[in-house]
């Protein structure tokens, strides 16, 4: 999981509404070191009262572009 965006109003949970990360400590990981999560249902979850825009990355562990840059040209 990767996100080129800083926010603390957004944080990814589980099932049982366990915090997980923050969008701003996903944001301090470097890219060549995702977070894995286990399989399982995660959500993300928005405390800001306003519609925020983000972008998440989620790939599989296996998959031909693991642990590949992600460009943003935005």
């Amino acid at each position: 999981v990767y996100t080129p965006t800083s926010t603390d109003y957004l944080k990814i949970i589980d099932q049982n509404d366990k915090l997980i990360t923050t969008f701003t400590d996903l944001f301090k990981v470097p890219v060549k070191t995702p977070l894995e999560l286990q399989a399982g249902n995660y959500f993300v979850n928005s405390m800001s009262a306003g519609n925020l825009d983000f972008m998440l990355y989620v790939v599989q562990k296996d998959a031909d572009n693991y642990n590949s840059l992600v460009y943003n040209n935005l």
